[in-house]
């Protein structure tokens, strides 16, 4: 998705049915707010995917190594759709890049590659040097970090296109999956 695909000049930001919002749209009316309301004042939105790395708040990334650690099987669904990922230290570098360049507009802020559920799997059972196998379930069982029933993707040309790049995800990961590992103790080997 490209920054123009949401233009918060013109949408609608009620807050009549605020108890009913979503987390998305939530987000979209805040936006949509303060490029309304905030005239003559420089605003930078970023959009994020998710953010993942050791140093993340969520801990997400260390949950899933540790999960997939422990099990024989990763659950995976047969349905999940390609999603946007972004590193923290990316996250980081480019807030401090968007301040020193004064930048203001709309900016995506993700890894240049998107991926499936089951792409992000692989590739972290690739840094284990696992011989784990993927099992397709239902999602009823097992709430899961990085399924979507519907793409979830940014476009950051934007942001490249003025000089920021974005660490590629297959990157990072190996770099954050092997120090992870490595505090642990654990070989791959």
């Amino acid at each position: 998705m490209k920054e123009s695909a949401f233009d918060p000049f013109t949408y609608n930001s009620s807050v009549s049915d605020r108890p009913k919002t979503s987390y998305s749209e939530g987000k979209k009316r805040a936006e949509a707010y303060l490029f309304q309301n905030m005239a003559g004042i420089p605003i930078t939105a970023i959009r994020l995917p998710v953010a993942l790395g050791t140093n993340a708040p969520s801990e997400r990334f260390t949950k899933l190594f540790e999960k997939i650690l422990g099990k024989k099987h990763v659950p995976l669904s047969n349905s999940a759709q390609p999603i946007s990922l972004v590193w923290a230290n990316d996250v980081a570098d480019f807030l401090y890049w968007t301040a020193i360049k004064k930048l203001s507009g709309i900016y995506n802020a993700c890894s240049p590659e998107t991926f499936t559920e089951g792409e992000i799997y692989e590739l972290f059972l690739s840094v284990l040097k696992s011989k784990k196998k993927i099992s397709r379930i239902n999602y009823r069982r097992e709430k899961k970090p990085f399924y979507s029933k519907v793409p979830l993707t940014l476009d950051c040309s934007k942001a490249t296109s003025q000089g920021f790049n974005f660490t590629p995800a297959f990157d990072w990961i190996r770099l954050e999956a092997s120090q992870l590992l490595s505090k642990r103790g654990y070989n791959p080997s």
